[in-house]
């Protein structure tokens, strides 16, 4: 733990740009600080500071070690808390969105297990697929595919990708056929998905990677992509459905994937709280978790 004690002397003396400041600060002497920087200095074999009677300044190689010693002194904080927070009773409510079909089959397995291990905390979960504004609802977490605007006021982490994949029943290629082009797609039967009023188009990329936007013939538009997802494997039509849903089905012959030379887009899937300076621990726990998942058709 020396050498890291050593790092918060380096990184304040950088900071504050004096020895005696930081000294100060650190309760500790002047000479005190400077020993600390000269050892730095000797493992190192490199000059941390350009020193003056004027002024106190990095050296290249001095900025260079200063990223890595925050990184370092940030990375060791957030394990102590990890661990504090460990020996302590999680106590409190979390309240949580996830898409529909994601959190019922890869989410929600994953809460009621966290609930197992933390008989205190509370979980309010919303399953919806709409657009979630953190200014104007109650949520602390949402899970959301897709790009995510920049907003200095939210943190997110990406956990996965969402490739979208066409589909259809053999029920469905008895009566209909099997699509072999995008042209082919309306002499079809399309179930279309539509969010917060707009009508999603299924999105390809051609030979040059250009996305191509398709909006097949559809007699069937919902906002319910679980009821879109129930249609495809009754024979009801063609969906564009996430590969992660549709692959286990396909491995059970129940699904057919058809337009493989198609290749569609990925999405990534993100977890996205409010930015903090301090997470509660209930909800950094719940972060944590599902951070820590790994799905195997999430690639």
């Amino acid at each position: 733990m020396q050498e890291l004690k050593n790092l918060v002397v380096f990184t304040t003396v950088t900071e504050l740009h004096s020895f005696s400041k930081a000294a100060d600060k650190l309760f500790l002497t002047k000479s005190a600080i400077s020993k600390i920087i000269f050892k730095l200095e000797q493992d190192l074999k490199v000059t941390l500071f350009h020193r003056t009677t004027r002024e106190l300044a990095l050296t290249n190689e001095g900025a260079i070690f200063y990223e890595y010693s925050k990184k370092a002194i940030r990375e060791l904080n957030i394990a102590k808390e990890l661990i504090h927070n460990h020996q302590q009773k999680i106590v409190g409510t979390v309240k949580i969105s996830v898409p529909v079909i994601l959190g019922k089959n890869y989410i929600s397995p994953l809460l009621r297990n966290l609930l197992k291990e933390q008989p205190e905390l509370v979980l309010y979960t919303s399953f919806n697929d709409k657009f979630i504004d953190f200014n104007q609802e109650d949520i602390d977490i949402a899970v959301r595919t897709g790009h995510i605007l920049p907003n200095s006021n939210l943190s997110y982490c990406k956990i996965g990708n969402h490739k979208m994949i066409v589909c259809g029943s053999q029920k469905y290629f008895e009566n209909k056929g099997i699509p072999m082009s995008l042209d082919d797609l309306q002499d079809h039967d399309a179930l279309i998905y539509v969010r917060d009023g707009f009508i999603h188009s299924w999105k390809f990329l051609d030979g040059q990677s250009n996305i191509m936007e398709i909006h097949p013939k559809s007699r069937f538009i919902t906002d319910n992509s679980e009821v879109i997802f129930e249609s495809v494997l009754a024979g009801e039509g063609l969906g564009w459905l996430p590969s992660w849903l549709a692959q286990p089905y396909i491995e059970k012959g129940l699904l057919k994937e058809v337009l493989h030379t198609y290749p569609s887009l990925n999405f990534p899937i993100h977890i996205v709280w409010k930015k903090s300076n301090f997470l509660p621990s209930r909800i950094r726990l719940v972060i944590d978790t599902l951070k820590s998942a790994h799905f195997s058709y999430f690639k």
